[in-house]
Parts: structure tokens; sequence; C-alpha cells
């Protein structure tokens, strides 16, 4: 063979090569693309779960999404909520640690693992810090807004949690935990008829008012709704 033909050769088998090489990029980038999606799917079918109260579903379908995209921080998040919702705090903590871990800039994982703190390990200041990183990454971030009021609740601090309450509703209007929230501390400061108002808001958005909350309301105020 000529010197020719063999430098044809090995520039046909290199651009061959070539190809194949961008091809398989092309079909693993398309994969990635596949498997994204398919983790997105399992993603919003949780939410539904967790939305009707599944929760045992909600947590086997983010579960999915994470064994389909291992770097999908907020099914880790969700996931981490579904399992808080259940009182399985040690799982909730690790999986927004996790989340955390992948995306140090998901603003509502610190506010998530900040509410956690709060409730379940009464670590007021940690809860905090959190929650201040939240809001400097998103300020706009309504459930940083309404896990610094349950801590300022749970602190004593009424003015603080009404305020910050008012603005997790004002950012997300339709907020029923907050208006919930937000009564009790109205009942605790003594103001009836405005933790009333927020009662009746709560059943407008379909939400359900704990029992003990609306005893203690007619109780204190003299009025039956």
């Amino acid at each position: 063979m000529s010197r020719l033909m063999l430098n044809l050769f090995f520039m046909v088998t290199f651009l061959i090569g070539s190809n194949l090489e961008v091809a398989g990029k092309k079909e693993s980038a398309s994969n990635r693309l596949i498997d994204k999606e398919r983790a997105l799917s399992y993603l919003t079918q949780g939410t539904e779960h967790y939305e009707k109260g599944e929760f045992e579903e909600a947590i086997l379908s983010y579960t999915k999404a994470i064994e389909t995209n291992p770097n999908f921080a907020m099914a880790y998040n969700n996931r981490g909520i579904t399992y808080q919702k259940k009182g399985l705090h040690d799982k909730a903590l690790s999986d927004f640690n996790k989340a955390l871990a992948i995306n140090p800039k998901l603003a509502v994982a610190y506010a998530n693992r900040g509410l956690l703190e709060c409730v379940a390990l009464g670590h007021y200041d940690q809860a905090l810090a959190d929650l201040d990183k939240a809001l400097k990454i998103d300020p706009r971030c309504h459930r940083a807004y309404y896990a610094r009021g349950v801590v300022c609740t749970k602190k004593g601090e009424v003015n603080q949690a009404i305020n910050n309450f008012n603005m997790a509703i004002d950012l997300k209007p339709n907020n029923a935990e907050a208006y919930h929230s937000r009564a009790l501390v109205y009942l605790i400061g003594g103001d009836y008829d405005k933790a009333w108002d927020d009662v009746h808001k709560v059943r407008s958005l379909g939400g359900q008012v704990e029992q003990k909350l609306i005893e203690e309301l007619q109780q204190r105020s003299g009025r039956k709704k």
C-alpha cells in the first residue's frame, strides 16, 4: 500500500472514530436529558401524592426521582418535607443536608432545615442562621418567612412572629399554613377577632384548623365562630 493510501486510510479511520465519539456523546447527553425528564415526572407525582396526604406514596415517588437523577436537590428537599410530616426527623434532616450539598443555593432547603431545627430539635439559633441564609439567597422565599414566624412564636416574640407571617402571606396569599399559625399568635396576643378572621381564611382555602385552637379561641373570645 502506497504512503498516500496509508495516509488516506488513517484519515478515514480517524474521522470514523471521531464521529463515533461525537455520536456517543450525543447519545449520552440525550440519555441524561431523558433521565432528568423522568425524574421531574416522579417529582410531580410525589407532590400530587403529598397534597392528597398520601405520604408513603409521595416518598416512593421522590425516591424514584432520586434514583433516576441522584443530583436532583429538589427531590431530596421534598422527600425531607414528607419525612418531617411523618415525624421521621433524622431522615428529614439527612435529606435537607443532601439537598444543600448538591445545591448550596437552594433557599427553600435552608428554610425547611431551619423549620425542622426549630420544631423538632429546639435549636432556635441554628434555625435562624439557616433562615437568614435562605433569605439572603432569595429575599422572596415565603417558606423562610413562615419558618422564622414559627421560631419567633416559640420564643414568645409575638410582634415579630406576626410580621414574619404577614410577609409569608404577602408572598403567597393562599398560604393556609401561615394563616393558621398567625391565628395562633393572635390568640396568644389576645387579638381574638383577628384570630377568628384567620381561622375563617384557613377554612376558605380548604385547610384544616386544629380543634384545640378552636376550643381555646372559643373559650377566650366568648364566641362560637
